[in-house]
């Protein structure tokens, strides 16, 4: 098959930046809301089976309790998620996070090979354009074909509609693409997309089990696009 696509989940893929950003954005709204919620590792690690920000904060609160003085739950929630990502922003443009191994290095083999790649991402749009930009860098930023994130697609992974949207986007067959997933719910939406889709491993999802995934790895560090196409039986 030839390789005709590349695409990038953002969160765990292209950054390690569950832990360090979006779980640390998230409690910091709760506290300067006032509210009493908290998510710590173990249960943020389970509201990750879940597809998008404003699908957890929805979720969490209808299984612990509404704020008792919240009328309005879907502003209440728009309102809440917000101010995480404006703090998320802030965590991002200090620097401090670096992209994972393997992923610029990826990125720079398709540009040379003129090989279009997107990002895939139920985060909304301005958080990925954060990590492309102040992560990855300009030059990445300006090469990406295209970005599908936030609300682009009513139905989140598992389900496949972002995927087979970006393969319409560029129109190529789906078969000609290629997934880079770290969850299972990400795989998830690439098998049914009838993809192949690489895994890497991030921080909350070391134990998830991938079962159909086409290659796990813990990161791309020395994995570059030649031996990707060797092992995936694609070419170019």
């Amino acid at each position: 098959m030839n390789l005709e696509c590349v695409l990038f989940d953002c969160d765990g893929v292209l950054v390690d930046n569950e832990k360090e950003a979006h779980q640390i954005a998230f409690n910091e709204a709760f506290k300067r809301e006032g509210l009493k919620a908290f998510w710590d590792d173990e249960l943020y690690k389970d509201l990750l089976l879940i597809g998008g920000g404003k699908e957890r904060l929805k979720y969490y609160f209808e299984k612990f309790g509404w704020p008792e003085d919240i009328k309005n739950h879907r502003a209440f929630i728009e309102q809440l998620h917000q101010l995480k990502s404006r703090i998320y922003f802030e965590i991002i443009k200090s620097g401090k996070l670096k992209s994972r191994p393997g992923i610029i290095e990826l990125m720079n083999e398709l540009i040379e090979q003129k090989i279009p790649f997107g990002i895939c991402s139920t985060s909304k749009k301005e958080s990925v354009d954060a990590v492309i930009k102040f992560i990855l860098g300009e030059d990445i930023h300006q090469n990406i074909s295209f970005i599908l994130a936030g609300d682009i697609v009513p139905r989140k992974k598992p389900d496949p509609e972002i995927y087979l949207t970006a393969a319409k986007q560029v129109k190529v067959a789906p078969q000609n693409c290629l997934v880079i997933e770290d969850s299972e719910i990400g795989m998830k939406a690439g098998k049914a997309a009838g993809m192949k889709v690489l895994i890497t491993k991030s921080y909350y999802n070391q134990e998830e089990k991938f079962d159909g995934a086409d290659w796990i790895l813990s990161d791309l560090e020395g994995k570059p696009l030649k031996t990707i196409l060797n092992r995936l039986n694609f070419i170019i």
